[in-house]
């Protein structure tokens, strides 16, 4: 009883000396105007964004998850397409605000923003000031983060997380609080919560904590930090002690810390055990044994991930100049070979990341291993770019060079972005073109790869589902055809005129959309 009476008080001293150092990590009031301004480039970016048609998967995960009831948004997991946390604030969400496009949008925006500041504070712990500052540009403009902070599904989410959980750690590493394992714990199962892929950041965060426990790099760092500015900047300068022989801080030892690590892992695996136990008692084979999570052979597995890296890199980088994506992979290299010199912290996380990944990907072998999947390192790359870049360019006067014209050349896309028109989709074209002619008793047959886009906006316009239903009987049938990757008409009206009784002499094309073609026809009388 009295062991459990000193727990309670500890947790309790934790908590308060937790609440009281949560402050944002600026300096300057310069910073908070840097980060303001590119909070701001940030937010111009994806307001603009989320004007952009609806995607196939936003589209589904509305129609089968979002606007469902609470518990069916909950337990329901027939395709991993339900990123169960965050559509469960979205079902929220819609039955406060609506359903409009921007409102179900506004939360991934709200955490693709978070990011600006994360990733600051994540750079500034790890490397410096102005590596999170630079980084933070990084994180505003990146177009694959500006994409998922645009759409509602989880990557930003799984993203910010990682970021959080990041943060939180390195505070734990060097101050023993044992709320603050509470909350990292926690962030770590919502994450896994969102997608399981967050397994990956999982991982890669342990990995480096065992890496911290073997170099003994907790309680008070026991090196001085490189590249101090003269004294007078109050630049970079180092916390309370940081300076002083090595101590172990709160911790008693390498097992001390090694305890709180094994506990907290071990808690963030039963919590998100106890969060998807509805879906393993209903339906486990959905969570576990799915189509889309079928394992690769393990004699295929480097030839997937070596074209799945090749499709990655040109879908983060296709549409950066050549020039910035040289000054990023030569930043990241920089960052790495000179870590001894300019890191904070003793251990590369680009060991960790590297390690966690390879050791997920042996256990895991996913089937199709795609770009968005591994979005929650973007901003990790952002920031090695950048540390690199300030260790090369070590000239304040430069460095704070490069920082304006960062926010300068970002704050000129973002004007050059929302100044270019949004296109609506052949989907919305398509949707729009049918809520003019569709009447009672109509259907809607398309193939059920491109339905849903289509069925959202037909359902935001007033019509039932229903009409996508094609077991009732109709009056007239409109026909969506897709013509790609060799698919043509004749083979679409080969599979359906039969399958619906259609009578091929009504047949009477609407429009075109690009590869979208749309036409009317009666059922055999």
């Amino acid at each position: 009883m009295q062991s459990i009476k000193t727990f309670i008080s500890a947790l309790w001293q934790d908590t308060k000396t937790f609440f009281k150092n949560l402050s944002f990590p600026c300096d300057e009031k310069r910073e908070y105007f840097f980060l303001i301004a590119v909070t701001l480039v940030a937010l111009a970016y994806r307001l603009h964004a989320i004007q952009n048609s609806i995607t196939y998967d936003e589209a589904y995960n509305y129609l089968a998850f979002i606007r469902r009831p609470f518990i069916e948004t909950m337990i329901d997991y027939h395709l991993p397409n339900n990123h169960i946390f965050l559509s469960l604030i979205l079902n929220l969400t819609i039955r406060l605000f609506g359903d409009a496009q921007w409102v179900l949008r506004m939360p991934p925006l709200i955490f693709g923003l978070l990011m600006i500041p994360a990733t600051y504070g994540f750079g500034k712990r790890f490397y410096g000031k102005y590596t999170g500052l630079l980084a933070a540009v990084g994180v505003a403009f990146f177009p694959e983060l500006v994409h998922y902070s645009s759409i509602f599904r989880g990557y930003i989410l799984v993203a910010l997380f990682t970021l959080w959980a990041f943060n939180l750690a390195d505070d734990l590493r060097r101050e023993k609080n044992r709320f603050g394992w509470g909350v990292l714990t926690l962030i770590l199962i919502l994450g896994l919560y969102t997608i399981p892929t967050m397994l990956f950041p999982f991982a890669i965060l342990y990995v480096w904590f065992l890496g911290v426990v073997v170099s003994k790099d907790f309680g008070v760092l026991p090196r001085p930090l490189p590249n101090l500015p003269p004294k007078g900047e109050g630049i970079d300068s180092p916390p309370s002690g940081e300076m002083s022989d090595r101590t172990e801080g709160d911790y008693l030892s390498r097992w001390n810390f090694l305890q709180y690590v094994i506990i907290s892992g071990a808690l963030t695996g039963l919590g998100t055990l106890i969060l998807y136990a509805p879906i393993l008692y209903l339906t486990p084979d959905d969570l576990l044994h799915h189509r889309w999570l079928e394992k690769v052979p393990l004699n295929m597995l480097f030839d997937q991930m070596k074209g799945k890296i090749i499709i990655n890199w040109g879908i983060w980088f296709g549409d950066m100049p050549s020039w910035l994506v040289g000054a990023i992979v030569i930043g990241v290299i920089i960052s790495l070979l000179a870590h001894r010199q300019l890191a904070k912290h003793q251990v590369p996380l680009q060991f960790a990341f590297a390690i966690g990944i390879v050791a997920v990907l042996l256990v895991q072998r996913p089937n199709n291993p795609w770009a968005r999947v591994w979005s929650f390192s973007i901003a990790f790359f952002m920031v090695w770019a950048a540390a690199g870049i300030i260790e090369w360019i070590k000239n304040r006067r430069i460095q704070n060079g490069i920082l304006a014209l960062a926010l300068l050349g970002s704050i000129w896309g973002a004007w050059q972005t929302v100044h270019t028109p949004i296109e609506p989709s052949k989907e919305q074209l398509v949707a729009e073109l049918l809520a003019e002619r569709i009447q009672e008793n109509d259907i809607v047959i398309v193939e059920g790869d491109y339905s849903a886009p289509i069925e959202y906006y037909l359902v935001r316009e007033g019509f039932p589902r229903e009409i996508f239903q094609h077991t009732l009987d109709f009056e007239h049938a409109f026909l969506v055809i897709v013509t790609k990757s060799g698919y043509t008409v004749d083979a679409f009206l080969e599979k359906y005129i039969p399958k619906y009784g259609l009578d091929i002499d009504t047949l009477t094309p609407l429009y075109t959309f690009g590869n979208y073609e749309v036409y009317e026809i009666d059922p055999l009388q």
